[in-house]
Formats: C-alpha cells, sequence, structure tokens
C-alpha cells in the first residue's frame, strides 16, 4: 500500500545540504527526507525517506580521466546488471540524467561533470508513491549545484 505522505509534498519545508569537499549543493525535503551519517571520506551524504524513499548524494574525483560519455554508458550498464529498467535518458555537455524501475521502486540519477570532479544525485521511492515524489525528483534535480 502507498505510504501516507503529504497532499503539500513539493511545497513542504526544504533545508539544504552542502558539501564543503566536492563544493556542491542540494535541497530536499525535511519533512520526508531525514539526514543520515555524512559518509566517511566526506565525499556525501545518505538521506532515508518515508517507505523506503533514499537520496543518496556524492562527489568524486575523476582520477582516471572517465569521459561524461563513459560514465553514462556504465551507468546505464550498471542499472542494467542490478535488473533495473531505464525509461529515461538525457545526455549533455556537462551532465546526464537517467531514470527508471527497480522492482517496486523509481530511481531518477544525475551526474554533473565540473572542475574535473562527478557530483551525483540518486532518488529512489517507491513506484506507488510516484505521484508525489516526481515533483519532488524535478526539484531536487532543479536545485542540486555546485
Amino acid at each position: 500500500a502507498p505510504c501516507a505522505l503529504p497532499l503539500n509534498a513539493a511545497t513542504a519545508p526544504w533545508q539544504t545540504y552542502s558539501n564543503v569537499r566536492f563544493a556542491y549543493s542540494i535541497c530536499y525535503p525535511w519533512d520526508l527526507l531525514k539526514p543520515g551519517a555524512v559518509s566517511d571520506n566526506g565525499d556525501g551524504r545518505l538521506f532515508n525517506g518515508k517507505g523506503g524513499a533514499t537520496l543518496r548524494v556524492y562527489g568524486s574525483n575523476n582520477a582516471l580521466e572517465a569521459s561524461l560519455a563513459d560514465t553514462y554508458a556504465e551507468a546505464q550498464s550498471e542499472a542494467a546488471s542490478h535488473g533495473a529498467t531505464v525509461t529515461y535518458k538525457v545526455s549533455k555537455a556537462d551532465w546526464f540524467v537517467l531514470s527508471g524501475r527497480d522492482g517496486d521502486m523509481l530511481y531518477y540519477r544525475r551526474t554533473r561533470l565540473t572542475a574535473d570532479q562527478f557530483k551525483t544525485f540518486e532518488l529512489r521511492y517507491p513506484a506507488a508513491d510516484a505521484l508525489t515524489w516526481n515533483s519532488i525528483a524535478a526539484r531536487i534535480s532543479a536545485c542540486f549545484k555546485g
């Protein structure tokens, strides 16, 4: 059964998480996603939400000098290897988005390449709550800076 999310989820109070190490920030609805611990190496954070929703945000140095196109292809292969279906994808000069379905969950991943660093967030949420979470995914994507 779908979890009981407030009807005004897209307009609920939002907070911002900023990462100093990789110079990015992202917004999130604090009533739906609770910040977990910052990762040991300081690259990002995991947020846990209602109904098993998660928001994972992290940065990484492009030490292997991978192209964005290679990383985009690798992300698609990784999704397929986990049994996920990509239903939407777009790639631009300095970012790409993949979204789709993984079992009972939907996911939305955005990766940016700036200053030889990858900055990524992935939002996963119950497919049953797509009506609420789709608008949240769009807002998180729009506020992802760095």
